[in-house]
């Protein structure tokens, strides 16, 4: 995965605390400091900014923003400069007790996060508004989308990428029989089916679903089921099969028609700005045959236009510099978060390969390959990280060899997020040796 925010490198929170407070001072706000601020640093360093500037200061940051801006654009600085978890939990809350329930907004939020963050999010639920999550959601929904969202918020999905053929066999016929082989619906199959796999054994048990039916799984869901448990549902299986792709739907579902869906914009954009955001800006491109900048520009206006198109372009550095020593230690971070670990951290590898120049990089690879062993970079990004081997040799340039692995080895040694990982990075990469 790879986002359009990324961690500013020479970071001072007093510094940027100064700009912000001198940005208030005078007859309205200098809206365009605001911007370069906030949307130029990640979620940790705005908040460490906010920390500063009440020490500085003695005000709260966020309140300052609140006097100083209004309507759309004061809300994206606020869901920018609240902890992620936080903000997703009040997404939920505004989701849950507003006049009807946005039901599409729950499933976006507990169909694509995992065990981990769903309980994460369900206890600042619970210490916000002092009544369980799971509570409200069954007192705000009914019959089987109340059942799928009580699922979803048990956090209780295997995670453990293994993968099993014949189980997704039995699975995808179990599905079948409870589903259009059946007169009626047997909901709890598909509830307990979806919710309980992990992803890369459901993506075995869609591709066995096709097999024995003909046809894709959702066709099966729109067939069986019908207004919130569909859209619920379908939610949960596009989000499993392509994560990128669920959230171009989104995005385009938000701007298009008469008027735009502001909140769910917002959402999305500041959630997925530090994460695939540039997957999710390639899916819509594919998709749409309109880049995700440009539909912004022509659904948003103002101020709130010019923080959406900056949190959605990426903040790559331009200075053909190179600082020998930053080389080093960047190759060192990376060797260290790959390498040298078991497992992967993949926000290294984010963090170095969307932020730094392509000069810079090429420092870094020569420094890599001088720590660890001859092009053992590249070799590591196609084993480690990249998610489909197939095309490897287009992507590659002549001096360097393909690596060769199955795609069950891959998914044993991988997590779901490395799956998306790989495409971007290599792609990235090969700019410096073309």
């Amino acid at each position: 995965m790879a986002p359009t925010v990324i961690p500013c490198a020479n970071f001072n929170d007093e510094a940027d605390a100064e700009a912000l407070k001198q940005a208030f001072r005078g007859f309205g706000t200098d809206e365009a400091a605001v911007i370069e601020i906030i949307t130029k640093r990640s979620n940790a360093q705005r908040r460490q900014i906010a920390a500063r500037f009440k020490t500085m200061y003695g005000k709260c940051l966020i309140k300052e923003l609140k006097s100083e801006l209004r309507g759309n654009f004061e809300d994206v600085i606020v869901a920018l400069m609240t902890e992620p978890v936080e903000f997703l939990a009040k997404e939920l809350h505004k989701a849950i007790s507003g006049l009807g329930t946005e039901e599409s907004t729950i499933v976006e939020i507990l169909g694509i996060h995992n065990n981990d963050e769903i309980i994460r999010i369900s206890n600042c639920y619970e210490g916000l508004y002092h009544r369980p999550l799971e509570s409200d959601l069954k007192g705000d929904t009914a019959g089987t989308f109340k059942r799928l969202m009580v699922s979803l918020c048990n956090a209780c999905r295997d995670e453990s990428m293994a993968v099993n053929q014949e189980a997704a066999r039995k699975d995808a016929q179990s599905l079948l029989r409870a589903g259009e082989l059946k007169l009626g619906t047997d909901e709890s199959t598909f509830n307990m089916i979806l919710c309980q796999r992990n992803y890369a054994q459901l993506q075995l048990i869609f591709q066995e679903y096709q097999r024995l039916i003909g046809h894709d799984i959702e066709e099966a869901i729109k067939n069986e089921f019908s207004g919130d448990c569909e859209e619920g549902f379908l939610a949960v299986i596009r989000s499993i099969k392509n994560q990128p792709l669920f959230f171009a739907r989104r995005l385009h579902k938000s701007m298009k028609g008469m008027g735009t869906n502001d909140q769910q914009l917002v959402r999305i954009v500041v959630t997925r700005c530090e994460v695939d955001m540039v997957q999710i800006k390639q899916e819509y491109q594919a998709k749409y045959e309109s880049s995700l900048e440009d539909d912004l520009r022509a659904d948003t206006s103002g101020t709130f236009k010019r923080m959406m198109v900056s949190l959605c372009t990426a903040n790559r550095d331009e200075d053909p510099t190179v600082n020998l020593d930053q080389a080093r230690e960047d190759a060192a971070k990376l060797a260290e978060a790959g390498e040298l670990q078991m497992g992967t951290d993949e926000s290294t590898f984010n963090s170095v390969l969307c932020a730094r120049s392509y000069a810079h990089l090429r420092a870094v690879f020569e420094e890599y390959e001088r720590l660890t062993g001859e092009y053992t970079y590249r070799s590591y990004l196609c084993i480690r990280i990249l998610p489909s081997l197939s095309g490897l040799s287009l992507m590659l340039s002549p001096r360097f060899s393909p690596i060769r692995r199955t795609r069950q080895t891959y998914a044993a040694h991988s997590t779901r997020a490395s799956f998306q990982l790989g495409n971007i990075f290599l792609m990235e990469s090969e700019k410096l040796y073309v």
